[in-house]
């Protein structure tokens, strides 16, 4: 960030209006493109300006560019996860599966401070593309795992039947029998507060 209280003052300005235009609705991606921009412009060598820019550039389908910017942000602060997390769901979008494993893979060795469960979805759905089925299950689990400890608890139907279809569909291993379908819903609906009944209905047709 600049040093010159006026200028960051300024910097600041921009970015929290392009930050109106971003999160209006509906949103105004031209002028918080516009407002993101000129953040980039007034302070070159903050991450944060080129992380939104790189964002509403996502926003708006124009992969490569959103992809050029999320890189340079990552350059000026390799240490944000946000930032490879955010080059992995472009680098997804842009069909470049590979890449954006290494991406979230980079983003979730450090750690981040929220989205983490998202991510490791993201991420297993990425590895399931690739036919990497048995480390998509592993980021399922470790995502459920977040979700036990109380990090994360909006996922838990789609947790459940992801894994279920992941165990007994992908892999082949052939329809489950009654207790395998009985204990995976089982032990989703006590892991998860949200959507009981959904459980118990999916797990009565897949056992009946």
């Amino acid at each position: 960030m600049p040093t010159s209280k006026a200028h960051q003052k300024l910097v600041q300005q921009k970015l929290k209006e392009g930050q109106q235009f971003f999160f209006s609705k509906p949103p105004d991606l031209r002028q918080a493109t516009t407002s993101f921009g000129e953040v980039t412009r007034l302070a070159p060598k903050w991450a944060e300006g080129f992380f939104w820019l790189a964002s509403v550039l996502l926003q708006q389908s124009q992969f490569s560019d959103a992809e050029s910017m999320f890189r340079r942000a990552i350059t000026l602060d390799p240490t944000d996860s946000r930032l490879h997390l955010s080059l992995g769901t472009a680098l997804e979008r842009a069909g470049l599966l590979d890449e954006a494993v290494t991406s979230f893979q980079d983003g979730l060795a450090l750690r981040p401070h929220y989205g983490e469960a998202d991510s490791r979805m993201m991420l297993a759905e990425v590895l399931k593309k690739l036919g990497r089925m048995e480390e998509a299950i592993a980021e399922w689990f470790a995502a459920r795992q977040l979700s036990r400890h109380g990090v994360c608890r909006f996922h838990g139907s789609r947790f459940a039947f992801q894994l279920f279809e992941l165990r007994f569909t992908t892999l082949g291993l052939g329809t489950p029998t009654r207790v395998e379908a009985q204990s995976t819903f089982t032990e989703s609906r006590r892991v998860f507060s949200v959507h009981r009944e959904r459980f118990c209905l999916g797990a009565v047709a897949c056992i009946s």
